[in-house]
């Protein structure tokens, strides 16, 4: 994080949370730094006006709850980040905060973007993604016949064989 976009106080907590829990300083890929490593980025991403990823965040208002201007706060709400997992928030419009906040595999977090096409059928409501998973059907297909005009229902997911 950029030290002269930081308030005093916030520059003060930063570098006492490198210290205090020792987590920063733990192995690269070990949960404690991972978890270390996700409240910085957090923070980087919504507070750092010269982060590269700032618009995508801070930039449309995401911020982080109070609670988590500490790390110690971040880790009593979150835990450990476990194995395979990384920070995901559920709303993407939402700020990072504990009712909003999980620890997701890349797979979920990829379904989980404002770009995700998301479909109602037989009132589900779930990402293209998933709809192909479940049906067996590729998602180029699916998209393809929505393309088409086909109503968005079962048809849409259904496997046809040409012969």
């Amino acid at each position: 994080m950029h030290v002269d976009n930081m308030t005093e106080e916030a520059r003060l907590r930063m570098h006492q949370s490198r210290f205090l829990h020792g987590h920063r300083a733990a192995p690269k890929g070990s949960p404690e730094y991972r978890t270390w490593y996700a409240w910085y980025n957090i923070h980087r991403r919504c507070k750092d006006v010269k982060s590269k990823d700032f618009a995508k965040w801070g930039g449309r208002g995401i911020t982080v709850c109070p609670e988590w201007s500490t790390y110690l706060g971040f880790l009593a709400d979150m835990g450990l980040a476990p194995e395979g997992k990384s920070i995901d928030r559920i709303d993407n419009d939402g700020n990072y905060e504990p009712h909003n906040c999980k620890w997701s595999t890349k797979q979920e977090q990829a379904r989980n973007r404002r770009t995700s096409k998301m479909l109602s059928i037989c009132g589900e409501t779930k990402t293209l993604a998933e709809w192909s998973e479940i049906s067996g059907v590729p998602s180029s297909t699916i998209r393809m016949r929505l393309t088409r005009g086909e109503p968005i229902g079962v048809g849409v997911l259904q496997n046809r064989k040409v012969g």
